[in-house]
């Protein structure tokens, strides 16, 4: 039986292929954005309901002080042998004196009004966040589980910026997805004649697949990536350290947009500026700053990290991973 390889796949497909991959690579680019060919984006899209239909603010909180349990409506406060529980349905009545304990339970009712969400680009959300007060505890709240929690080290070998500087990080990844990976150009071929030629008879993926691990990664040459493992690998680096041990502090999330058959990174972070509570939320895309690179387009078409454009849309949102 012929192994299928990805020198392989682009030489015998010739032409066709050649010519679906440009089809499609126009499709994504172009077409269902609302900008030509019908359907929406980003800067149009009434996005709070996305964000907060799969948001869960539920889990566990810890400081060096208390341990936060937060379930079912209910801020939990453990100290020690000392355990209270407030409830969010009962308001200021039923609210922790002061201090941390205080600030935690107002910032998680504010949480549950979706209308606190604010939109800018990666600039303008770094520029928000530097002029305000960042809510580490109820951002740290705000975050998804990672199922596979990645040391800080280890995302600190790739990225060359510890997780703790997560504006570092976000150009390290940046890099480290550049220097490590490249998109899988033969992998996405081979998706394409798939789904489009084939109707899913036969499986064209699985050839190119393999671990895209942040170990895999700095131990191998260079390695394969999709866009949907590298919002994997940005949500583990940006949550590898508790929030409130990062300046900023942030809680990264998925989107999906299935009519393009594309994930990429949100940014969310909790600010308070005197009484009132905001969710500055921005959105990036690893596979588009590293396709710049391997395209050598960086030159024309910049860095293209930021995703609040008329490019991306939104589907689907998720919190962990």
């Amino acid at each position: 039986m012929t192994r299928l390889t990805r020198r392989g796949l682009l030489r015998t497909g010739g032409a066709g292929v050649l010519a679906l991959a440009a089809g499609k690579t126009v499709d994504n680019v172009a077409l269902g954005y609302g900008v030509v060919g019908g359907g929406t984006n980003l800067r149009e899209q009434e996005l709070g309901p996305l964000l907060s239909e799969r948001r869960s603010l539920a889990g566990e909180v810890v400081t060096a002080d208390a341990t936060y349990g937060i379930d079912g409506g209910t801020l939990r406060v453990d100290r020690g042998t000392d355990s209270r529980a407030y409830s969010f349905e009962n308001g200021a009545s039923d609210a922790p004196g002061d201090g941390e304990d205080r600030a935690l339970f107002e910032d998680l009712r504010g949480l549950e009004d979706e209308s606190t969400y604010e939109f800018h680009t990666l600039e303008g959300f770094l520029e928000r966040l530097d002029g305000t007060t960042p809510r580490a505890l109820a951002t740290e709240a705000l975050r998804g589980g990672v199922s596979d929690p990645v040391e800080p080290s280890v995302v600190n070998r790739f990225a060359g910026v510890p997780p703790a500087d997560s504006v570092g990080l976000l150009s390290g990844l940046k890099r480290g997805f550049r220097e490590h990976g490249y998109y899988d150009v033969p992998r996405y071929v081979g998706g394409s004649v798939q789904d489009n030629v084939l109707r899913g008879a036969v499986d064209l993926r699985a050839p190119f697949e393999g671990p895209t691990d942040f170990e895999t990664l700095i131990e191998e040459e260079r390695t394969g990536l999709f866009c949907g493992e590298m919002t994997v690998r940005a949500i583990e680096a940006l949550h590898s350290v508790p929030a409130t041990e990062q300046d900023p502090p942030l809680a990264a999330f998925w989107v999906r947009d299935r009519r393009h058959k594309h994930v990429y990174n949100g940014l969310a972070s909790v600010v308070r500026d005197g009484p009132s509570l905001a969710v500055p939320v921005t959105f990036v895309d690893y596979t588009d700053s590293t396709l710049a690179d391997d395209l050598w387009v960086r030159s024309i078409a910049g860095e293209m990290l930021c995703a609040y454009d008329r490019r991306h849309r939104a589907d689907e949102i998720g919190w962990g991973v």
